[in-house]
């Protein structure tokens, strides 16, 4: 009897050591355990420039969506009938999706894709150019697979 009241006095002596303790203050750095990858937390660095705007994403795939503006951002050649060929050169490298933080992970196969789909891309840029509509690139990424489409997406 006399030993579970000593244990419950330590725990109870523990307990409120620890409710004293100052609190951390938000934003202040905190050290890692001992023999971590990295001794203290360092402030996540500001996203890159972005050309893109995602419409939807999720584990299994994600949706981005440029308009003209965004197109000759990307492209670095404003969209007008006589440069759809031109500008449909401009996206195909993976360099151009390389440097929006948002496309870089699939550069690869974004620039596939406008490889492989090179009618449709010119076909989406036509629409981007003459029915207000949007340049869309879909890229799915699951376990079974990752691929990347060109289409167009009209608002309705």
């Amino acid at each position: 009897m006399r030993r579970t009241s000593v244990l419950a006095i330590a725990l109870t002596v523990m307990l409120g050591l620890t409710a004293c303790a100052p609190a951390q203050q938000p934003g202040s750095e905190t050290t890692a355990p001992s023999g971590s990858a990295s001794e203290t937390t360092q402030p996540t660095p500001a996203p890159a420039e972005t050309f893109v705007t995602i419409a939807y994403s999720d584990s299994y795939k994600t949706i981005f969506q440029l308009d003209a503006e965004q197109i000759a951002a990307a492209s670095g050649t404003d969209l007008t009938a006589d440069s759809i060929d031109a500008v449909a050169t401009a996206l195909a490298p993976a360099s151009v999706w390389q440097a929006d933080s948002q496309t870089a992970p699939y550069a690869d196969l974004i620039a596939t894709a406008f490889s492989r789909e090179a009618d449709s891309t010119r076909e989406a840029l036509h629409a981007v150019l003459n029915d207000d509509a949007r340049l869309k690139i879909y890229v799915g990424h699951n376990s079974n697979a990752e691929i990347a489409h060109i289409q167009t997406e009209h608002d309705n």
